[in-house]
This record gives structure tokens, sequence and C-alpha cells, in this order.
């Protein structure tokens, strides 16, 4: 559940300020990207809302934006980071020991993080893809206009100059995913579809499955003292 819409259902039962952060708090530590990491590496509390500290509102922990140039790198600066929720500021801290790491979300050991520098993540932009206009009809387009080849997205490397090639790759937005199957032209023995990947074929029990895989490789090339070939078959 997202944190914004959370606050809406909150308000709207009329909670008080003071049960309604206590819920809140609760809710963070249950849905934190990796609860059971997040509680074992962060003193997780709220000490009080920070009303001098600006508010960054993208739902993402992040450092005070106004903390001195010349304590950003110390351990106890390094280890306090801040969470903005409708428009109250929470303050954490790091275990004894840990610093916060704005990239990944955690707290870790020191040797680990290499941002107290940075103050927020960075919002990689959404890349236009199709809708950029590309004039070449195999590229698609960055979130600034840019127009690349389209397997240069979510290849792993970053091509475009703001980084939204490589910064939009789930399932949903991966340009390059496998195109999903569609269970109503797939059909045995040619196709089958499995929704989370652990359906068995024509309802077969697990000890009658064939477990062979045929692997295709279409390339061309020399077996030493072989001939040469433009297909091979591994079994």
């Amino acid at each position: 559940m997202h944190l914004r819409n959370t606050m809406i259902t909150l308000n709207s039962y009329g909670f008080t300020t003071q049960l309604r952060h206590s819920l809140l708090m609760v809710f963070i530590l249950l849905t934190s990207l990796n609860a059971k990491q997040f509680a074992q590496s962060s003193n997780l509390f709220k000490r009080n809302t920070r009303p001098s500290i600006e508010c960054l509102k993208n739902d993402r922990f992040y450092r005070d934006p106004h903390r001195l140039v010349h304590k950003i790198w110390t351990n106890t600066e390094c280890s306090r980071y801040f969470l903005c929720l409708d428009g109250d500021v929470f303050e954490f801290k790091c275990s004894e020991g840990l610093l916060f790491d704005v990239v990944r979300q955690i707290c870790d050991f020191k040797q680990n993080v290499d941002n107290c520098d940075i103050t927020a993540e960075k919002q990689i932009p959404k890349p236009l893809l199709e809708k950029g206009g590309c004039k070449d009809k195999t590229h698609l387009s960055c979130a600034d206009g840019t127009c690349l080849p389209s397997e240069y997205f979510c290849d792993g490397s970053i091509d475009c100059p703001d980084e939204s090639d490589e910064g939009w790759c789930d399932m949903d937005n991966d340009p390059n995913a496998a195109i999903s199957c569609d269970m109503r032209k797939c059909h045995l023995p040619d196709c089958f579809c499995s929704k989370d990947g652990t359906q068995i074929p024509g309802q077969l029990s697990p000890n009658m499955v064939p477990q062979m895989i045929t692997l295709t490789f279409e390339l061309s090339g020399v077996i030493p003292g072989g001939p040469e070939f433009s297909k091979r078959t591994v079994f």
C-alpha cells in the first residue's frame, strides 16, 4: 500500500494527530523495503517531529538538506535520516556503528556506505520510449528526447544522458521484457503458460515430468576437429 494512500485513509477516520503518527510508524516498520534487515540494522524510533527540517515529499528517507558541510561525513550526521509524511518530518537514527545508505535506503556498516554527501535518492525520469517520436523505428526515446537503439534500454548499462534507460526496468515498464503469454493462443504441445512458473503442463504429477531441456543456439562457428555449423542443438 502506498504511504500517501494510507495517510488519506487514516485522516478519513478522524484519528488524532498523535494516534495517526503512531500508526504510521508501525506501518513504516512493517512495509519498509526490507523489513527484517531494516529492523535488525536500524534503531527505529520517532524522537519528535522536526519542523526545522525541510520536507522532501517523495515517500523516501533522506538526509537533512541543510546540514553543515564540515559535518557531512561525520558518523553522527551520516547516521541520521528523515521521512516526511503529510507535512510532518520524522527523524530516525541508525544503531551505534552503522551509517545510513540513502541509495539503498538501509543502515549498514561504515565501510559499505559511500554516499554521506548525497541528500536524497536520485529520482530518475521515466523514458518516453515510443512516445518520443524517434525517426528510426528501431530506436526508443530517453526522457530528455535522446533516441537510442531499443536494445540499449534495460541492458544494465547507462546510455541515456539522464539515465532513464536503466531507471524503469520492472516488468511493467521494461520495453524489452518478454511478451506476456496469451493463454488463448498458447496450447500444448507447442506452448504452455504458467502465471507463476510453478504449474506443470497437462496437470502431470511431478514424477512424470520429462527432465530434458533443449537449447538451440543460432550462431556459426567451427568445433576443433569438426565441421563448420550454423546451428547447434545441445541436449
